[in-house]
Protein backbone atom coordinates (compact mmCIF):
# COMPACT_ATOMS: atom_id res chain seq x y z
CA UNK A 1 0.00 0.00 0.00
CA UNK A 2 2.67 2.28 0.55
CA UNK A 3 4.34 1.65 -2.14
CA UNK A 4 1.16 2.38 -4.10
CA UNK A 5 1.07 6.21 -2.86
CA UNK A 6 5.07 6.72 -3.22
CA UNK A 7 4.52 5.79 -7.04
CA UNK A 8 1.77 8.28 -7.30
CA UNK A 9 3.78 10.71 -5.51
CA UNK A 10 6.52 10.31 -8.01
CA UNK A 11 4.03 10.72 -10.69
CA UNK A 12 2.57 13.83 -9.71
CA UNK A 13 6.08 15.21 -9.10
CA UNK A 14 7.07 14.49 -12.95
CA UNK A 15 3.90 15.51 -14.48
CA UNK A 16 5.01 18.74 -12.20
CA UNK A 17 8.30 19.43 -12.97
CA UNK A 18 7.86 18.39 -16.86
CA UNK A 19 4.95 19.99 -18.42
CA UNK A 20 2.80 18.26 -20.41
CA UNK A 21 4.19 18.66 -24.42
CA UNK A 22 1.34 19.09 -27.12
CA UNK A 23 2.62 18.95 -30.68
CA UNK A 24 0.13 19.05 -32.30
CA UNK A 25 -0.82 22.62 -29.86
CA UNK A 26 2.90 23.89 -30.41
CA UNK A 27 2.02 23.24 -34.32
CA UNK A 28 -1.33 24.75 -34.54
CA UNK A 29 0.38 27.62 -33.00
CA UNK A 30 3.27 27.80 -35.20
CA UNK A 31 0.88 27.68 -38.47
CA UNK A 32 -1.16 30.63 -37.01
CA UNK A 33 1.99 32.54 -36.02
CA UNK A 34 3.10 31.93 -39.94
CA UNK A 35 6.27 30.73 -37.94
CA UNK A 36 8.86 28.45 -40.01
CA UNK A 37 11.45 28.78 -37.51
CA UNK A 38 11.82 27.65 -33.94
CA UNK A 39 13.27 27.37 -30.61
CA UNK A 40 12.76 25.06 -28.36
CA UNK A 41 13.26 25.16 -24.50
CA UNK A 42 12.83 22.38 -22.42
CA UNK A 43 14.13 20.09 -19.22
CA UNK A 44 14.29 16.88 -20.53
CA UNK A 45 13.07 16.83 -24.00
CA UNK A 46 13.08 13.53 -26.15
CA UNK A 47 14.84 13.28 -29.65
CA UNK A 48 11.27 12.40 -31.62
CA UNK A 49 10.17 15.92 -31.01
CA UNK A 50 12.79 17.09 -32.92
CA UNK A 51 12.01 14.84 -35.47
CA UNK A 52 8.20 15.58 -35.69
CA UNK A 53 9.20 19.51 -36.49
CA UNK A 54 11.60 18.56 -39.16
CA UNK A 55 8.40 16.25 -40.95
CA UNK A 56 6.41 19.11 -40.90
CA UNK A 57 9.17 21.39 -42.60
CA UNK A 58 9.46 23.34 -39.10
CA UNK A 59 13.43 24.26 -38.66
CA UNK A 60 13.77 23.74 -35.09
CA UNK A 61 16.82 24.31 -32.37
CA UNK A 62 16.26 22.44 -29.22
CA UNK A 63 17.95 23.55 -25.81
CA UNK A 64 17.91 22.46 -22.48
CA UNK A 65 16.99 25.43 -20.13
CA UNK A 66 17.60 24.19 -16.88
CA UNK A 67 21.67 23.75 -17.17
CA UNK A 68 22.61 26.14 -19.72
CA UNK A 69 25.64 25.68 -22.04
CA UNK A 70 24.71 28.30 -24.53
CA UNK A 71 24.29 31.87 -25.26
CA UNK A 72 20.79 33.27 -25.53
CA UNK A 73 21.77 36.13 -28.19
CA UNK A 74 23.01 33.60 -30.68
CA UNK A 75 20.50 31.03 -30.17
CA UNK A 76 17.38 33.97 -30.39
CA UNK A 77 19.31 36.43 -32.61
CA UNK A 78 17.48 35.76 -36.34
CA UNK A 79 16.73 37.51 -39.10
CA UNK A 80 13.51 36.48 -39.43
CA UNK A 81 10.21 38.26 -39.25
CA UNK A 82 8.66 35.86 -37.39
CA UNK A 83 9.76 33.37 -35.15
CA UNK A 84 8.76 30.52 -32.72
CA UNK A 85 9.76 30.23 -28.85
CA UNK A 86 8.43 27.04 -27.49
CA UNK A 87 9.74 26.91 -23.66
CA UNK A 88 8.00 24.18 -21.11
CA UNK A 89 6.92 26.66 -18.15
CA UNK A 90 7.41 23.92 -15.50
CA UNK A 91 11.35 23.83 -15.39
CA UNK A 92 13.41 25.26 -12.40
CA UNK A 93 14.78 28.83 -11.98
CA UNK A 94 12.95 30.19 -15.03
CA UNK A 95 12.95 33.83 -13.87
CA UNK A 96 16.91 35.00 -14.60
CA UNK A 97 16.10 33.39 -17.78
CA UNK A 98 12.91 35.41 -19.18
CA UNK A 99 14.73 38.37 -17.28
CA UNK A 100 17.60 37.79 -19.42
CA UNK A 101 15.41 37.77 -22.82
CA UNK A 102 13.45 40.45 -22.10
CA UNK A 103 16.61 42.51 -21.60
CA UNK A 104 17.79 41.38 -24.50
CA UNK A 105 14.41 42.39 -26.51
CA UNK A 106 13.71 38.99 -27.46
CA UNK A 107 9.77 39.36 -26.06
CA UNK A 108 9.32 41.87 -28.72
CA UNK A 109 6.52 40.89 -31.47
CA UNK A 110 9.05 39.47 -33.91
CA UNK A 111 9.31 36.90 -31.63
CA UNK A 112 5.82 34.67 -30.60
CA UNK A 113 6.50 32.89 -27.42
CA UNK A 114 4.32 29.40 -26.38
CA UNK A 115 4.90 28.80 -22.68
CA UNK A 116 3.29 25.20 -21.49
CA UNK A 117 1.97 24.99 -17.77
CA UNK A 118 0.69 22.30 -15.70
CA UNK A 119 -1.32 25.32 -13.90
CA UNK A 120 -1.95 28.93 -13.30
CA UNK A 121 1.45 29.46 -11.10
CA UNK A 122 3.41 29.86 -14.09
CA UNK A 123 2.12 33.60 -14.30
CA UNK A 124 4.24 34.65 -10.99
CA UNK A 125 7.53 33.70 -12.98
CA UNK A 126 6.74 36.71 -15.17
CA UNK A 127 5.81 39.66 -12.85
CA UNK A 128 9.38 40.79 -12.33
CA UNK A 129 10.18 40.10 -16.07
CA UNK A 130 10.40 43.24 -18.08
CA UNK A 131 7.80 42.31 -21.15
CA UNK A 132 6.47 45.46 -22.54
CA UNK A 133 2.99 46.28 -24.49
CA UNK A 134 4.11 44.21 -27.65
CA UNK A 135 4.88 40.96 -26.13
CA UNK A 136 3.17 38.11 -27.59
CA UNK A 137 3.28 35.40 -25.04
CA UNK A 138 0.98 32.56 -25.08
CA UNK A 139 0.39 30.72 -21.66
CA UNK A 140 -1.07 27.30 -22.47
CA UNK A 141 -2.35 25.08 -19.46
CA UNK A 142 -4.46 21.61 -19.90
CA UNK A 143 -7.71 21.44 -18.88
CA UNK A 144 -9.31 17.87 -18.36
CA UNK A 145 -9.36 17.48 -22.98
CA UNK A 146 -8.65 20.78 -24.12
CA UNK A 147 -5.92 23.62 -23.17
CA UNK A 148 -6.69 26.97 -21.93
CA UNK A 149 -4.99 29.96 -23.63
CA UNK A 150 -3.66 32.87 -21.46
CA UNK A 151 -2.41 35.88 -22.77
CA UNK A 152 0.32 37.70 -20.97
CA UNK A 153 1.63 40.92 -20.95
CA UNK A 154 2.56 44.40 -19.41
CA UNK A 155 1.91 47.60 -20.44
CA UNK A 156 5.41 48.77 -19.23
CA UNK A 157 7.59 47.34 -16.55
CA UNK A 158 10.16 49.32 -16.08
CA UNK A 159 7.75 52.13 -16.42
CA UNK A 160 5.51 50.83 -13.79
CA UNK A 161 3.68 48.77 -15.36
CA UNK A 162 1.54 45.74 -13.95
CA UNK A 163 1.15 42.36 -15.24
CA UNK A 164 -1.67 41.74 -17.54
CA UNK A 165 -3.08 38.21 -17.83
CA UNK A 166 -6.31 37.44 -20.26
CA UNK A 167 -8.16 34.20 -21.18
CA UNK A 168 -7.79 34.36 -24.49
CA UNK A 169 -9.22 31.04 -25.60
CA UNK A 170 -8.52 27.54 -26.21
CA UNK A 171 -7.10 24.48 -28.22
CA UNK A 172 -8.33 20.75 -28.87
CA UNK A 173 -8.19 18.24 -30.99
CA UNK A 174 -11.64 18.40 -32.41
CA UNK A 175 -12.04 22.41 -33.28
CA UNK A 176 -7.97 23.13 -33.34
CA UNK A 177 -6.21 26.50 -31.64
CA UNK A 178 -8.97 29.35 -30.80
CA UNK A 179 -7.61 32.75 -30.00
CA UNK A 180 -10.52 35.63 -29.73
CA UNK A 181 -7.58 37.99 -31.10
CA UNK A 182 -5.40 37.65 -33.52
CA UNK A 183 -4.66 40.35 -35.64
CA UNK A 184 -6.57 43.21 -32.79
CA UNK A 185 -3.99 42.52 -30.16
CA UNK A 186 -3.03 46.25 -29.70
CA UNK A 187 -6.60 47.33 -29.73
CA UNK A 188 -7.13 44.96 -26.75
CA UNK A 189 -4.73 46.53 -24.98
CA UNK A 190 -5.25 49.77 -25.73
CA UNK A 191 -5.95 50.64 -21.94
CA UNK A 192 -2.78 51.63 -20.18
CA UNK A 193 -3.95 51.38 -16.60
CA UNK A 194 -2.35 54.59 -15.73
CA UNK A 195 1.19 53.88 -16.62
CA UNK A 196 3.29 56.64 -17.35
CA UNK A 197 6.00 57.11 -20.01
CA UNK A 198 8.60 59.64 -20.49
CA UNK A 199 8.95 62.03 -23.81
CA UNK A 200 9.96 65.25 -24.94
CA UNK A 201 9.71 68.04 -27.19
CA UNK A 202 12.19 69.95 -29.43
CA UNK A 203 13.12 72.99 -28.37
CA UNK A 204 14.08 75.33 -31.24
CA UNK A 205 17.97 76.14 -30.81
CA UNK A 206 21.24 75.23 -32.91
CA UNK A 207 20.63 71.70 -32.92
CA UNK A 208 18.15 69.06 -31.74
CA UNK A 209 19.43 65.88 -33.53
CA UNK A 210 22.72 65.96 -35.29
CA UNK A 211 25.93 64.79 -35.68
CA UNK A 212 28.27 66.52 -33.38
CA UNK A 213 32.20 66.86 -33.92
CA UNK A 214 32.42 63.75 -31.59
CA UNK A 215 30.59 61.88 -33.77
CA UNK A 216 27.67 61.36 -31.03
CA UNK A 217 24.04 63.21 -31.86
CA UNK A 218 22.65 65.60 -29.80
CA UNK A 219 19.04 66.59 -28.82
CA UNK A 220 15.87 64.38 -28.51
CA UNK A 221 17.84 61.82 -31.16
CA UNK A 222 21.02 61.62 -28.36
CA UNK A 223 17.97 61.17 -25.99
CA UNK A 224 16.77 58.56 -27.55
CA UNK A 225 19.82 56.77 -28.30
CA UNK A 226 20.52 56.25 -24.69
CA UNK A 227 17.08 55.44 -23.69
CA UNK A 228 16.66 58.38 -21.45
CA UNK A 229 12.97 58.41 -23.29
CA UNK A 230 10.25 56.27 -24.78
CA UNK A 231 9.45 58.40 -27.84
CA UNK A 232 9.50 61.99 -28.63
CA UNK A 233 6.46 64.58 -29.14
CA UNK A 234 7.98 66.18 -31.90
CA UNK A 235 7.89 64.54 -35.25
CA UNK A 236 11.55 64.19 -37.15
CA UNK A 237 12.62 63.65 -40.94
CA UNK A 238 14.23 60.49 -42.20
CA UNK A 239 18.37 60.88 -41.89
CA UNK A 240 20.67 57.96 -42.62
CA UNK A 241 22.49 58.75 -39.39
CA UNK A 242 19.41 58.48 -37.35
CA UNK A 243 18.30 55.57 -39.03
CA UNK A 244 21.29 53.82 -37.11
CA UNK A 245 20.73 54.81 -33.28
CA UNK A 246 16.50 55.33 -33.36
CA UNK A 247 13.18 54.13 -34.59
CA UNK A 248 10.43 56.08 -36.62
CA UNK A 249 6.75 55.13 -36.68
CA UNK A 250 4.18 56.42 -38.70
CA UNK A 251 4.49 59.88 -40.66
CA UNK A 252 2.13 62.02 -39.07
CA UNK A 253 2.79 65.49 -40.18
CA UNK A 254 3.53 66.76 -43.97
CA UNK A 255 6.33 69.26 -43.89
CA UNK A 256 5.74 71.46 -47.22
CA UNK A 257 8.51 74.11 -47.79
CA UNK A 258 8.66 76.25 -50.53
CA UNK A 259 10.27 79.83 -52.23
CA UNK A 260 7.75 82.32 -52.00
CA UNK A 261 7.95 85.67 -54.32
CA UNK A 262 5.97 88.04 -56.49
CA UNK A 263 6.27 87.39 -59.75
CA UNK A 264 7.29 90.04 -61.96
CA UNK A 265 5.34 91.17 -64.45
CA UNK A 266 7.71 89.85 -67.28
CA UNK A 267 10.83 87.48 -67.14
CA UNK A 268 11.29 88.58 -70.18
CA UNK A 269 14.33 91.47 -71.20
CA UNK A 270 12.69 94.78 -72.87
CA UNK A 271 14.23 93.74 -76.31
CA UNK A 272 12.63 90.61 -76.33
CA UNK A 273 9.36 92.60 -75.52
CA UNK A 274 9.41 94.47 -78.06
CA UNK A 275 10.16 91.59 -80.54
CA UNK A 276 8.06 88.97 -79.13
CA UNK A 277 5.19 89.55 -81.16
CA UNK A 278 6.67 88.56 -84.31
CA UNK A 279 8.11 85.48 -84.82
CA UNK A 280 11.40 85.31 -86.40
CA UNK A 281 10.54 84.64 -89.77
CA UNK A 282 7.71 87.70 -89.75
CA UNK A 283 10.56 89.66 -89.21
CA UNK A 284 12.76 88.94 -92.12
CA UNK A 285 9.52 88.45 -93.80
CA UNK A 286 8.57 92.24 -93.04
CA UNK A 287 12.28 93.17 -93.76
CA UNK A 288 12.70 91.62 -97.38
CA UNK A 289 8.99 93.59 -98.00
CA UNK A 290 10.02 96.63 -96.77
CA UNK A 291 13.31 96.15 -99.52
CA UNK A 292 11.36 95.31 -102.16
CA UNK A 293 8.78 97.91 -101.68
CA UNK A 294 11.86 100.25 -102.06
CA UNK A 295 13.16 99.32 -105.00
CA UNK A 296 9.71 99.09 -106.85
CA UNK A 297 8.99 103.19 -105.36
CA UNK A 298 12.14 104.12 -106.55
CA UNK A 299 11.25 102.76 -109.98
CA UNK A 300 7.88 103.98 -110.25
CA UNK A 301 9.20 107.66 -108.73
CA UNK A 302 11.64 107.95 -111.26
CA UNK A 303 9.24 106.59 -114.52
CA UNK A 304 6.98 109.44 -113.19
CA UNK A 305 9.99 111.93 -113.13
CA UNK A 306 10.71 111.22 -116.60
CA UNK A 307 7.78 111.34 -118.34
CA UNK A 308 6.46 114.06 -116.79
CA UNK A 309 9.47 116.47 -116.61
CA UNK A 310 8.47 119.23 -117.85
CA UNK A 311 4.93 119.38 -117.09
CA UNK A 312 2.86 120.84 -114.42
CA UNK A 313 2.22 118.07 -112.32
CA UNK A 314 5.79 117.36 -112.16
CA UNK A 315 5.93 120.07 -108.79
CA UNK A 316 4.01 117.63 -107.08
CA UNK A 317 6.34 114.46 -107.71
CA UNK A 318 8.37 112.77 -105.21
CA UNK A 319 12.27 112.78 -104.80
CA UNK A 320 13.71 109.25 -106.14
CA UNK A 321 16.88 109.16 -103.68
CA UNK A 322 17.15 105.96 -102.20
CA UNK A 323 17.58 107.62 -98.45
CA UNK A 324 14.12 109.38 -99.11
CA UNK A 325 12.07 106.04 -100.37
CA UNK A 326 13.61 104.45 -97.01
CA UNK A 327 12.59 107.04 -94.60
CA UNK A 328 8.94 107.03 -96.41
CA UNK A 329 8.43 103.56 -96.09
CA UNK A 330 9.66 104.01 -92.24
CA UNK A 331 7.47 106.62 -92.16
CA UNK A 332 4.35 103.87 -93.49
CA UNK A 333 5.59 101.16 -91.53
CA UNK A 334 4.61 103.16 -88.46
CA UNK A 335 1.66 104.82 -89.14
CA UNK A 336 3.08 108.46 -89.54
CA UNK A 337 1.02 109.73 -92.99
CA UNK A 338 2.74 109.90 -95.81
CA UNK A 339 4.07 112.80 -98.30
CA UNK A 340 3.95 111.86 -101.14
CA UNK A 341 1.20 110.86 -103.83
CA UNK A 342 2.13 109.39 -107.21
CA UNK A 343 0.42 110.73 -110.70
CA UNK A 344 -0.17 107.12 -112.27
CA UNK A 345 -2.29 104.60 -111.51
CA UNK A 346 0.40 101.75 -110.70
CA UNK A 347 2.03 104.07 -108.17
CA UNK A 348 -0.98 104.53 -106.61
CA UNK A 349 -1.74 101.26 -106.45
CA UNK A 350 1.46 100.25 -104.56
CA UNK A 351 1.05 102.77 -102.57
CA UNK A 352 -2.37 101.18 -101.43
CA UNK A 353 -0.65 98.19 -101.32
CA UNK A 354 1.87 99.75 -99.00
CA UNK A 355 -0.24 101.20 -96.59
CA UNK A 356 -2.42 98.40 -96.15
CA UNK A 357 0.14 95.83 -95.65
CA UNK A 358 2.08 98.26 -93.39
CA UNK A 359 -1.63 98.98 -91.46
CA UNK A 360 -1.71 94.66 -90.29
CA UNK A 361 1.72 94.34 -89.36
CA UNK A 362 1.27 97.57 -87.15
CA UNK A 363 -2.02 96.88 -85.45
CA UNK A 364 -0.86 93.34 -84.64
CA UNK A 365 1.96 94.54 -83.01
CA UNK A 366 1.06 97.05 -81.17
CA UNK A 367 -2.27 95.39 -80.31
CA UNK A 368 0.13 92.46 -78.87
CA UNK A 369 2.43 94.91 -76.78
CA UNK A 370 -0.66 96.33 -74.93
CA UNK A 371 -2.12 93.24 -74.13
CA UNK A 372 0.82 92.00 -72.56
CA UNK A 373 0.51 94.98 -70.35
CA UNK A 374 -3.12 94.41 -69.32
CA UNK A 375 -3.59 90.85 -68.95
CA UNK A 376 -2.32 88.91 -65.54
CA UNK A 377 1.49 88.70 -66.24
CA UNK A 378 2.28 84.60 -67.22
CA UNK A 379 3.90 82.56 -64.39
CA UNK A 380 7.45 81.73 -66.01
CA UNK A 381 9.29 80.99 -63.07
CA UNK A 382 7.92 77.03 -61.73
CA UNK A 383 11.02 75.21 -61.27
CA UNK A 384 14.46 75.81 -59.63
CA UNK A 385 16.37 76.53 -62.81
CA UNK A 386 13.66 79.31 -63.71
CA UNK A 387 14.92 81.29 -60.21
CA UNK A 388 18.40 80.57 -60.72
CA UNK A 389 18.39 82.13 -64.38
CA UNK A 390 15.85 84.87 -63.13
CA UNK A 391 17.17 88.53 -61.48
CA UNK A 392 15.38 87.57 -58.00
CA UNK A 393 17.20 87.92 -55.29
CA UNK A 394 17.21 84.47 -52.99
CA UNK A 395 17.14 83.26 -49.35
CA UNK A 396 16.49 80.86 -46.83
CA UNK A 397 15.09 80.69 -43.15
CA UNK A 398 17.67 80.24 -40.49
CA UNK A 399 16.55 76.51 -39.44
CA UNK A 400 18.67 73.64 -39.10
CA UNK A 401 17.19 71.20 -41.73
CA UNK A 402 17.04 74.09 -44.31
CA UNK A 403 21.04 74.25 -43.91
CA UNK A 404 21.47 70.92 -43.60
CA UNK A 405 19.86 70.06 -46.75
CA UNK A 406 22.29 72.69 -48.71
CA UNK A 407 25.01 70.84 -47.04
CA UNK A 408 23.96 67.44 -47.94
CA UNK A 409 22.25 67.71 -51.43
CA UNK A 410 23.48 67.12 -54.39
CA UNK A 411 21.53 68.58 -57.01
CA UNK A 412 23.65 70.60 -59.29
CA UNK A 413 21.17 73.33 -59.65
CA UNK A 414 20.03 73.63 -56.01
CA UNK A 415 24.09 74.15 -55.16
CA UNK A 416 24.38 76.31 -58.12
CA UNK A 417 21.54 78.41 -56.62
CA UNK A 418 23.11 78.62 -52.83
CA UNK A 419 26.61 79.68 -54.63
CA UNK A 420 24.94 82.44 -57.31
CA UNK A 421 22.25 84.16 -55.25
CA UNK A 422 22.39 82.67 -51.30
CA UNK A 423 25.80 82.82 -50.44
CA UNK A 424 26.52 86.66 -50.10
CA UNK A 425 30.67 88.50 -50.35
CA UNK A 426 32.29 88.77 -47.22
CA UNK A 427 31.32 85.00 -45.75
CA UNK A 428 27.50 86.19 -45.84
CA UNK A 429 24.49 84.16 -46.45
CA UNK A 430 20.87 84.83 -47.36
CA UNK A 431 19.52 83.08 -44.31
CA UNK A 432 17.18 84.97 -42.86
CA UNK A 433 14.20 84.72 -39.75
CA UNK A 434 10.89 84.15 -41.17
CA UNK A 435 9.76 87.58 -40.45
CA UNK A 436 12.70 89.31 -42.17
CA UNK A 437 12.61 87.14 -45.31
CA UNK A 438 9.14 87.66 -46.02
CA UNK A 439 9.40 91.28 -44.90
CA UNK A 440 11.48 91.54 -48.70
CA UNK A 441 9.21 89.25 -50.53
CA UNK A 442 6.44 91.47 -49.63
CA UNK A 443 8.79 94.66 -50.93
CA UNK A 444 9.31 92.20 -54.11
CA UNK A 445 12.27 91.22 -56.18
CA UNK A 446 13.21 88.50 -53.24
CA UNK A 447 12.31 84.77 -52.94
CA UNK A 448 12.17 83.36 -49.79
CA UNK A 449 12.28 79.53 -48.76
CA UNK A 450 10.61 78.70 -45.69
CA UNK A 451 7.77 76.19 -44.46
CA UNK A 452 4.10 77.29 -45.58
CA UNK A 453 2.51 76.46 -42.42
CA UNK A 454 5.60 79.38 -40.67
CA UNK A 455 4.74 81.91 -44.20
CA UNK A 456 1.33 81.50 -44.46
CA UNK A 457 -0.03 83.42 -41.46
CA UNK A 458 2.49 86.03 -42.24
CA UNK A 459 1.55 86.30 -45.80
CA UNK A 460 -2.35 86.35 -44.69
CA UNK A 461 -2.25 89.24 -41.82
CA UNK A 462 1.02 90.84 -43.30
CA UNK A 463 0.41 91.60 -47.12
CA UNK A 464 -1.82 93.93 -49.09
CA UNK A 465 -4.48 91.37 -51.76
CA UNK A 466 -2.32 92.43 -53.93
CA UNK A 467 1.02 91.24 -52.95
CA UNK A 468 -1.25 88.09 -52.21
CA UNK A 469 -2.47 87.53 -55.74
CA UNK A 470 1.23 87.95 -57.50
CA UNK A 471 2.77 85.71 -54.76
CA UNK A 472 3.95 82.61 -56.80
CA UNK A 473 5.65 79.21 -55.41
CA UNK A 474 8.27 77.31 -56.71
CA UNK A 475 9.41 74.10 -54.56
CA UNK A 476 12.98 73.33 -53.55
CA UNK A 477 11.95 69.47 -52.24
CA UNK A 478 8.96 67.20 -52.43
CA UNK A 479 7.24 67.94 -49.43
CA UNK A 480 8.51 65.64 -46.82
CA UNK A 481 6.75 63.50 -44.10
CA UNK A 482 7.72 63.80 -40.81
CA UNK A 483 7.82 60.95 -38.70
CA UNK A 484 7.45 60.30 -35.05
CA UNK A 485 10.60 59.47 -33.15
CA UNK A 486 11.39 56.88 -30.95
CA UNK A 487 14.32 54.79 -29.07
CA UNK A 488 15.82 51.72 -31.13
CA UNK A 489 13.73 48.80 -31.25
CA UNK A 490 10.83 50.21 -28.72
CA UNK A 491 7.91 48.44 -27.80
CA UNK A 492 6.05 51.13 -28.41
CA UNK A 493 6.06 51.34 -32.25
CA UNK A 494 3.73 48.59 -32.96
CA UNK A 495 0.84 50.61 -31.23
CA UNK A 496 1.55 53.99 -32.04
CA UNK A 497 1.69 52.92 -36.05
CA UNK A 498 -1.41 51.10 -35.69
CA UNK A 499 -3.37 54.05 -34.09
CA UNK A 500 -1.57 56.43 -36.54
CA UNK A 501 -3.05 54.14 -39.36
CA UNK A 502 -6.47 53.77 -37.78
CA UNK A 503 -6.43 57.50 -37.11
CA UNK A 504 -5.91 58.24 -40.75
CA UNK A 505 -8.48 55.62 -41.97
CA UNK A 506 -11.55 57.43 -39.98
CA UNK A 507 -10.49 61.31 -40.52
CA UNK A 508 -8.85 61.87 -37.44
CA UNK A 509 -5.39 62.86 -39.03
CA UNK A 510 -6.31 64.68 -41.85
CA UNK A 511 -8.86 66.73 -39.37
CA UNK A 512 -5.66 67.81 -36.84
CA UNK A 513 -3.90 68.68 -39.81
CA UNK A 514 -6.27 70.66 -41.43
CA UNK A 515 -6.31 72.35 -37.98
CA UNK A 516 -2.76 72.75 -37.31
CA UNK A 517 -1.88 73.36 -40.38
CA UNK A 518 -1.64 76.94 -41.74
CA UNK A 519 -4.45 77.02 -45.39
CA UNK A 520 -2.95 79.60 -48.32
CA UNK A 521 -4.14 82.37 -48.22
CA UNK A 522 -6.46 82.80 -50.92
CA UNK A 523 -6.36 86.01 -53.46
CA UNK A 524 -9.67 87.63 -54.06
CA UNK A 525 -9.98 89.05 -57.01
CA UNK A 526 -8.34 92.43 -57.58
CA UNK A 527 -9.31 93.32 -61.33
CA UNK A 528 -11.67 96.18 -60.48
CA UNK A 529 -8.64 97.70 -58.98
CA UNK A 530 -5.82 96.87 -61.88
CA UNK A 531 -3.04 99.28 -62.33
CA UNK A 532 -1.54 99.02 -65.49
CA UNK A 533 1.97 100.60 -65.27
CA UNK A 534 5.15 100.81 -67.49
CA UNK A 535 8.08 100.86 -65.92
CA UNK A 536 11.78 101.33 -67.35
CA UNK A 537 12.17 97.33 -67.15
CA UNK A 538 9.24 97.36 -70.12
CA UNK A 539 10.77 100.59 -72.27
CA UNK A 540 14.55 101.02 -71.41
CA UNK A 541 14.98 99.15 -74.99
CA UNK A 542 13.08 101.81 -76.72
CA UNK A 543 14.83 104.46 -74.37
CA UNK A 544 17.88 103.36 -75.16
CA UNK A 545 16.74 102.76 -79.45
CA UNK A 546 15.83 106.67 -78.88
CA UNK A 547 18.91 107.99 -77.36
CA UNK A 548 21.57 106.23 -80.04
CA UNK A 549 19.67 107.52 -82.53
CA UNK A 550 19.83 110.96 -80.94
CA UNK A 551 23.77 110.53 -80.79
CA UNK A 552 23.89 109.40 -84.10
CA UNK A 553 22.15 112.11 -85.72
CA UNK A 554 24.28 114.52 -83.53
CA UNK A 555 27.43 112.64 -84.65
CA UNK A 556 26.76 112.52 -87.99
CA UNK A 557 25.30 116.69 -87.77
CA UNK A 558 28.70 117.20 -87.02
CA UNK A 559 30.47 115.44 -89.30
CA UNK A 560 28.80 117.15 -91.94
CA UNK A 561 29.87 120.78 -90.12
CA UNK A 562 33.14 119.54 -90.35
CA UNK A 563 32.93 118.73 -93.65
CA UNK A 564 31.06 121.86 -94.87
CA UNK A 565 34.21 123.95 -93.00
CA UNK A 566 37.08 122.09 -93.64
CA UNK A 567 36.73 119.13 -96.18
CA UNK A 568 35.06 120.81 -99.15
CA UNK A 569 38.38 123.32 -99.26
CA UNK A 570 40.53 120.57 -98.45
CA UNK A 571 40.13 117.93 -101.24
CA UNK A 572 39.42 120.34 -104.21
CA UNK A 573 39.79 119.07 -107.61
CA UNK A 574 43.53 120.34 -107.80
CA UNK A 575 44.66 119.14 -104.95
CA UNK A 576 43.24 115.79 -105.86
CA UNK A 577 44.82 115.90 -109.34
CA UNK A 578 48.62 116.95 -107.83
CA UNK A 579 48.37 113.94 -105.37
CA UNK A 580 47.55 111.51 -107.60
CA UNK A 581 50.35 112.73 -110.11
CA UNK A 582 53.31 112.51 -107.01
CA UNK A 583 51.60 108.95 -106.72
CA UNK A 584 52.05 108.48 -109.94
CA UNK A 585 55.71 109.70 -110.41
CA UNK A 586 56.77 107.64 -107.66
Amino acid sequence: MSSGWFLLFLLITVTYVNAKFDYSLAKAFLKMKYCTMATYFHCSAKKEIMKQFLTDDIRVSVHEVTNRTFSIQTVLEKQHYHIGVIIDGDCPSLEPFFIECANRKFFFETYHWLVFGSNDSVVNTFENVGLCINADVSLVIPNYSTWTIFDIYNPSQKRGGHLKVEEVGFYNEEEGYNSKFVWNRYYKRRNMTGTTFKAAMVSIINSWGYVQPDGDVDGLVGKLKYDELDFGIAALLYKLFRLKVIDYGYGNWVMKSVFLFRHPKSTSSSSELYFRPLSGSVWMATLIALVLITIILRFIVSNEVKLLEGEEESANLGESSWSFLIIYNIGELCQQGFSYIPIFSSGRIVVLDVLLFFFLIYQFYAASIVSFLLLPPKKTITTISDLLKSTLQVGMEDILYDIDYIKTTTDPVAIALYQQKIKQPHNKTNFLSPHDGLERVKAGGFAFHTQTSTSYPIVEFGFEEKAICELAEVQLYKPLYAHMALSKKSPLREIFMYCNVYQMEVGILQRLRMHWDARKPQCVDYTPYLEVEVGLDESYWALGLLGTGIMLSLLILLLERAWKQWGANFFTKERLASYILKKGSK
